[in-house]
């Protein structure tokens, strides 16, 4: 191989290992920026509260950080029967303490009954109804109760947080709202950078000689830069944009 051909060869790889050098060093620097998000994310996590929009509508952060190990033994104590879970919510609503006027319905010699609503007669949540026996001092009481209705939903946030609203009717408190789940998966993200390496095989018909031909390159959206270089002695150089 002559000189001439050893330092194309030279060159080709000189412009190859910086290449790698510079993808690689961005890679670094990608991975170290993933890293501190990581860390900032648990540390806003860690420091999150549940936080009161108005009455009724509750707010939080996803802790989306856990293992998949840590929301199985998670299941197990709630006794959820699930296999591979992705996300647990744990909820608890407390009631508000009211006062009400007992309204007598029906009145009798020795006895009485009455009717009692939770908050109000004309949107109840809970009825009571008893009747009492003054002679005996006995009484038989009914709780009647309606479905309790409350919403769930869960936003994505700037920054790769999520947060999870509750909503319960205004007579209810949401005292506890704990969402944990494994990260959630990023969102498709366009490819907009790619490092292009191969080779090839040629035949000059003006000399009848053979030759291999090595390419590098890269790729930043549609837009493709390539190196190439031969044992024929050639170097060169291409700018290709697909559409």
């Amino acid at each position: 191989m002559s000189i001439l051909r050893k330092n194309w060869v030279t060159i080709f790889f000189f412009i190859l290992a910086l290449l790698i050098g510079w993808y690689l060093a961005n890679k670094f620097s990608d991975n170290q920026i993933k890293s501190l998000q990581k860390e900032v994310k648990s540390m806003v996590l860690k420091n999150d509260s549940l936080v009161l929009i108005e009455k009724g509508l509750y707010s939080k952060l996803v802790a989306d950080t856990a293992k998949a190990k840590q929301l199985r033994i998670k299941v197990e104590e709630l006794q959820l029967e699930l296999k591979n879970p992705n996300l647990v919510i744990e909820k608890e609503v407390s009631f508000d303490t009211i006062i009400t006027t007992v309204e007598v319905v029906e009145e009798s010699e020795g006895s009485f009954e009455f009717n009692d609503y939770y908050p109000t007669k004309e949107n109840y949540y809970i009825k009571y109804s008893a009747k009492v026996d003054t002679k005996n001092k006995t009484g038989e009481g009914e709780f009647v109760l309606k479905p309790l209705s409350f919403s769930l939903g869960i936003e994505e946030q700037p920054k790769g947080m999520y947060r999870i609203n509750a909503k319960v009717p205004d007579f209810a408190k949401v005292s506890k709202l704990d969402a944990i789940s494994i990260p959630y998966k990023e969102k498709y993200k366009k490819d907009t950078f790619g490092f292009i390496f191969g080779a090839g095989y040629g035949k000059s018909f003006e000399t009848n000689s053979e030759f291999l031909q090595m390419n590098t390159g890269i790729r930043i959206n549609k837009t493709y830069l390539f190196i190439n270089a031969g044992t024929n002695q050639t170097v060169g150089a291409s700018l290709m944009v697909e559409f």
